[in-house]
C-alpha cells in the first residue's frame, strides 16, 4: 500500500469522483443512520470538500484508491476507507500519516459510529466534547476528540507506536467534522456550530465540562513560572487546537475551551492575554501580542430578558450565546491592552496601537488604532529601520 499526498491543483474531477465512490461505499457499510436521501444530498458536499481541503492523502493498493484522509491545519477533516479494504490497516496508516506529517491533533466523529470512535481512542484520542447536531444543524451528534498528551505514541506508524492488533476493529470511516462528509469548518468543535454564528446554549453540560477542564489546564500552566517557555508550552500540546513551533504564551493566559485556539509558528503573547474561543481564534506565523490583550468571539442578545439565564420546565438552566471567529494573519503586531471583537480579521503585517478596540476588519500592512480601531495609514518601506540597525551594528 502506498500513500500519496495530492495538492489542490492535482485533484482532477476523475480523482475526486473515484474518492467520492470510496466515501459512499464506506458510509453505506458503516453509517446505518443515513437514509438514501441523506446520502444523495451529501454527495455534492463530499466532492466540494475533497477539492477544497488543505491537505489530502490517498491510500493506493495495486493502483486502486482504497482510502483517503484530509486535514485543515491540525484538524482531521476526513478519513474514509473503502468497505472492501477494511481490516487491512488502511485507516491506521492514513491516521499515522495525518498525525506525523500534518500535525493533526483534533477531529470530530459521529456518535452513531462507535467503532470509529473506538478506533481513534485506541490511537490516543480522547473525547473532549459533544455536539447534539452536526455543523450544518442536522441531527447527527458529534464527538469532539483530541490527541492526548501521550497519545502520539499510540498512533500506528508513528515514532514509538505500535501496530493495530488483529483483534481490534478497523476504522469505519471517520473524521467527520459537522457531518458524515468532508468539511472545511474547523469551528464545529463547540456545540453551537459557531463558525456560522448560530445561537447555542453556553450552559450545555458538555461545554461546561470543557470549560472547567480548560480552567484546570491553564491554572497548572500559569503556575509553572520557573520553567522555560518551550517546556511550559509542551503542557498545551494536544490541549490547544494547534501550537506552532517556537510559539509561546506568557503567564496569565486564559481560555474558554482551548481547542478553538490555533497558534502559528513563532508567535509571542505577553502577560495576561485572554482568548474566549467559542469560535476559532486563529493566528498566522510571526505574530506579536502585547500584555493584557483580549480576543473575544462570543456575542449575546441585546434584550435583557433574552440575555438572562432561563430555566426550562425541568429546571435546567440555559444561557443563549453565539460566536464568530477571529483571524489574525501572519506578521501582525498587536500592542498592549487591545480588544479584538468577534468576527474580525486583521490582515497580514498590520500593526494595532495600544488600547484599541477592534470591531471591524483591518486591511493588510496598515497602521490602525483607536476606539473603535480605524486604519490610519499604510505601512510602507519608508517605515524601515534597517539603516538605524546597521548603524548600531545590530545587523
Amino acid at each position: 500500500m502506498d500513500i500519496e499526498e495530492i495538492e489542490p491543483q492535482g485533484r482532477a474531477p476523475e480523482l475526486v469522483g473515484r474518492l467520492a465512490q470510496v466515501w459512499e461505499r464506506s458510509v453505506r457499510a458503516t453509517h446505518g443512520f443515513l437514509s438514501e436521501d441523506d446520502i444523495a444530498g451529501l454527495r455534492p458536499e463530499v466532492a466540494a470538500g475533497l477539492a477544497a481541503v488543505g491537505r489530502l492523502a490517498v491510500a493506493w493498493q495495486d493502483g486502486v484508491a482504497v482510502g483517503f484522509a484530509g486535514a485543515q491545519d491540525s484538524h482531521l477533516e476526513m478519513l474514509f476507507v473503502d468497505d472492501a479494504a477494511r481490516g487491512a490497516g488502511v485507516g491506521g496508516a492514513l491516521l499515522a500519516h495525518a498525525v506525523k506529517r500534518w500535525g493533526v491533533r483534533t477531529l470530530d466523529v459521529n456518535e452513531q459510529n462507535p467503532l470509529a470512535a473506538g478506533f481513534y481512542e485506541r490511537a490516543g484520542f480522547v473525547v473532549v466534547g459533544r455536539s447534539p447536531v452536526d455543523g450544518a444543524g442536522r441531527p447527527f451528534p458529534l464527538l469532539h476528540m483530541r490527541l492526548g498528551l501521550a497519545g502520539e505514541a499510540g498512533v500506528p506508524g508513528t515514532a514509538g507506536g505500535s501496530t493495530r492488533s488483529p483483534a481490534s476493529p478497523p476504522a469505519q470511516g471517520a473524521g467527520l467534522p459537522g457531518s458524515p462528509v468532508p468539511s472545511r469548518k474547523a469551528a464545529a468543535r463547540a456545540a453551537s456550530a459557531s463558525a456560522g454564528g448560530a445561537w447555542f446554549d453556553s450552559a450545555d453540560p458538555a461545554l461546561m465540562r470543557d470549560h472547567i477542564r480548560a480552567c484546570e489546564v491553564m491554572a497548572r500552566f500559569n503556575a509553572q513560572q520557573g520553567m522555560l517557555d518551550a517546556d511550559r508550552m509542551k503542557m498545551l500540546h494536544g490541549f490547544l487546537g494547534a501550537v506552532g513551533e517556537g510559539s509561546s504564551l506568557s503567564t496569565g493566559a486564559q481560555v474558554d475551551y482551548g481547542y478553538n485556539l490555533f497558534l502559528g509558528r513563532n508567535c509571542f503573547f505577553n502577560f495576561n492575554c485572554t482568548f474566549l474561543d467559542g469560535a476559532p481564534i486563529t493566528f498566522g506565523d510571526d505574530v506579536g501580542v502585547g500584555p493584557g490583550c483580549s480576543f473575544v468571539t462570543p456575542l449575546h442578545p441585546l434584550l435583557a430578558r433574552e440575555r438572562a439565564r432561563c430555566e426550562d420546565a425541568g429546571g435546567t438552566g440555559h444561557v443563549w450565546e453565539r460566536s464568530l471567529p477571529i483571524t489574525v494573519e501572519s506578521g501582525v503586531w498587536i500592542a498592549a491592552n487591545v480588544t479584538v471583537n468577534a468576527g474580525v480579521t486583521i490582515g497580514e503585517g498590520a500593526v494595532i496601537g495600544s488600547g484599541s478596540v477592534v470591531t471591524r476588519d483591518i486591511p493588510p500592512r496598515t497602521l490602525a488604532y483607536g476606539n473603535p480601531c480605524r486604519p490610519v495609514r499604510a505601512i510602507t518601506e519608508a517605515d524601515s529601520v534597517a539603516d538605524a540597525l546597521a548603524e548600531a551594528g545590530l545587523v
